[in-house]
């Protein structure tokens, strides 16, 4: 089961759900998110260790996806439901010969 905490406010498809900042979404039963979702990336912060293997499956986009903070409003709090919440624990850096994630998903390598 793939656990991920939000980031930034989602607009989970299909089933059109909303998932407000600082939510922890699964595709677990009871869970909204459907079977081999692809993470957003920089939106969700991948909690086990099947979310960080898909969130290193759908890897980055370019140079702005190596960002930490890319979806954080100021000071970690979002301007949608007024809620304050951590910054990205696992998240994409620029290494030489692509982007690597950090924390428990830097074992898994660099990313082209």
């Amino acid at each position: 089961m793939a656990s991920y905490r939000v980031l930034a406010d989602l607009f989970v498809m299909p089933g059109s759900i909303y998932a407000s900042a600082g939510d922890t979404i699964s595709d677990g039963p009871g869970g909204i998110l459907p079977p081999n979702w692809q993470p957003p990336c920089g939106a969700v912060d991948p909690i086990t260790s099947d979310a960080i293997q898909a969130y290193w499956n759908a890897g980055p986009h370019g140079q702005s996806d190596a960002e930490p903070n890319k979806w954080s409003y100021p000071d970690g709090w979002s301007r949608w439901v007024g809620t304050t919440y951590k910054p990205a624990a696992i998240y994409w850096v620029r290494v030489p010969g692509g982007f690597q994630l950090t924390g428990a998903g830097a074992s898994l390598g660099v990313h082209p």
